[in-house]
């Protein structure tokens, strides 16, 4: 199922890429079965760093900051698979495939949290990230329970504060903010 965030669609481009992800799920499935796991929200083309650079950027984020935040979330992954029996899920592991958009990953993303997960783990400076902004309004639509990377629950009223916060941080036409403004309308609508 596509995710939906119908308010900020006009933001970016649409297609339609579900033949693309089959495999991908199918492998999932055959890997987890009827197992649930724990899905780390995590910026990687994103996040508060990249944001801030994203005035001096006429292309694509830095590879370091890319990098730097594919480390924070593998790194994030590790300790909750200390903590936990359940299975952790790790995003990053979709990070680096050739020729795909970031429309892309945000929708097998989406898709796999709404089939696989049971909880949605948030990492630090997901509400600058519109791969964070779709999986985290997804699991609200679909009933998740949400927590920081500290433990605590993220509460959809506390999710909007921190996401007009960070839309403040950025310029009106930056293309985050038209989807942070997105976010933060279909939640509003739930």
């Amino acid at each position: 199922m596509r995710h939906s965030l119908d308010a900020a669609s006009h933001c970016y481009p649409q297609s339609d890429r579900g033949a693309r992800f089959r495999s991908v799920l199918d492998g999932l499935r055959g890997l987890l079965g009827p197992r649930r796991v724990v899905y780390v929200s995590a910026p990687i083309n994103g996040g508060p760093a990249i944001a801030a650079a994203r005035g001096r950027l006429s292309v694509a984020p830095p590879t370091d900051l890319v990098d730097t935040n594919v480390t924070a979330a593998r790194a994030l992954v590790a300790r909750l698979r200390e903590h936990t029996r359940q299975e952790v899920f790790d995003p990053t592991c979709f990070s680096r495939y050739p020729r795909w958009t970031q429309d892309d990953y945000v929708e097998l993303c989406v898709e796999v949290l709404e089939e696989f997960a049971s909880s949605v783990v948030l990492a630090d400076g997901w509400e600058y990230s519109r791969g964070c902004l779709a999986e985290f309004t997804k699991a609200v639509q679909i009933g998740l329970p949400c927590f920081d990377q500290a433990g605590r629950t993220v509460t959809e009223h506390a999710a909007s504060v921190r996401i007009e916060l960070a839309v403040g941080c950025l310029d009106e036409s930056d293309p985050l903010a038209c989807y942070q403004r997105g976010a933060l309308s279909a939640l509003a609508s739930l």
